[in-house]
């Protein structure tokens, strides 16, 4: 079944080339103040007027190093949002970074600026956790090691391929998407490795400027998990999503199957919201379901008019365990129904510029497939 949420367009207008870079969405520079950005006790930190990454203001927390408890996997907090929870107003920066920015703003990149003066050997690591709205999710990025006294550029893509992040996604249940679809706070801070031997250090001080999200105009797709029809030999009737596969012990790696989604062209002189033209879909860049799995190289499918619109959709596949994580095999059985898909995400970037995306929220799910080719 098709659904349709379309969002609206950061400018309807604006046409970008291949080479476009995403532009800028927000920036807090901190000019005007700390702007609701604590400590990770939720005091309040230092604002400096001057001495920037470029020369400008910043904000500043003196903190104790001390892994021996291990962090939070790693992960140390060192800046937060005055507020658990509230109106965008009472959150870092008055919510400029709160939103959808998977489906609805097209933001692609997360940076900021971060300095420390620690002495440890080969620097510290940034990292980042972006948060959902009340902080009850959120997914942490990692850096590279920064050098003392050095301000250095952080820079994390929103594609929940990107390296940098946590496969876990900080949670139980695996699910980049539902960080990226609702972000409602950012947690700047460090990383140590837990498996590392015990650092302290007191009195470290720790500088952030310049956060900022970037990103490119974003068009609502639809898009369809079909559970029958399809074309080029893909109709296939085992459209159901099969979190496991019963072919035996070595299942999942061996018979993952894949989930397959139409993305619909799209016309406003066809009465239309928005003009899609699937040919411009980058195939290399297409994320699907909640992980973001990528396109199996040759098993898309162009051109094709699944609807009968006179208007050229296009076939994706991505391996179900790529898109959703896969079932424990070794447990003896699926994973918790808790744990299933409940739809399918898509995501991708188009030659013309901009980010498209879409979801089909009404999709057919069963534990374990039988064997079939």
């Amino acid at each position: 079944m098709k659904t349709i949420a379309y969002s609206l367009l950061i400018s309807a207008t604006l046409a970008f080339s291949v080479q476009a870079a995403p532009t800028l969405q927000f920036e807090e520079d901190f000019e005007g103040g700390a702007t609701d950005w604590v400590d990770v006790d939720r005091d309040p930190v230092t604002h400096y007027a001057t001495g920037g990454q470029d020369g400008g203001a910043y904000i500043s927390v003196t903190e104790d190093i001390d892994t021996t408890g291990g962090g939070n996997f790693g992960g140390y907090t060192l800046f937060r949002c005055a507020v658990l929870a509230g109106p965008p107003a009472e959150n870092c920066s008055s919510g400029g970074f709160v939103g959808n920015w998977y489906f609805t703003t097209g933001t692609q990149i997360l940076r900021f600026w971060f300095r420390h003066n620690s002495a440890k050997s080969g620097g510290l690591q940034g990292i980042v956790r972006v948060a959902i709205p009340g902080n009850q999710a959120g997914g942490p990025a990692v850096f590279a090691a920064v050098p003392a006294n050095t301000w250095t550029q952080l820079s994390v893509a929103i594609d929940p391929q990107y390296p940098a992040w946590d496969p876990s996604w900080g949670a139980l249940l695996a699910d980049a998407v539902k960080i990226f679809r609702n972000v409602g706070r950012l947690q700047p801070g460090f990383y140590v490795d837990p498996g590392d031997p015990a650092y302290t250090e007191s009195s470290v001080i720790f500088d952030i400027d310049d956060v900022q999200i970037l990103g490119s105009p974003s068009v609502t797709a639809v898009v369809d998990a079909i559970t029958s029809g399809g074309q080029q030999g893909h109709g296939h009737p085992h459209r159901t999503i099969h979190p496991n596969h019963d072919g035996g012990p070595d299942a999942i790696d061996d018979l993952d199957d894949t989930v397959r989604l139409m993305v619909f062209g799209a016309s406003t002189g066809a009465g239309d919201l928005e003009d899609l033209d699937t040919d411009d879909i980058i195939t290399s860049s297409v994320r699907i379901g909640r992980l973001g799995g990528t396109n199996i190289s040759g098993e898309e499918i162009y051109n094709l008019d699944h609807d009968s619109d006179g208007l050229d959709d296009v076939e994706f596949a991505a391996l179900t365990g790529d898109a959703f994580a896969r079932a424990e095999r070794s447990r003896g059985s699926c994973q918790a129904s808790w744990a299933w898909p409940d739809k399918v995400e898509f995501r991708g970037e188009l030659t013309t510029g901009e980010v498209v995306a879409g979801e089909d929220t009404v999709i057919s799910v069963n534990c374990n497939a039988q064997c079939h080719n």
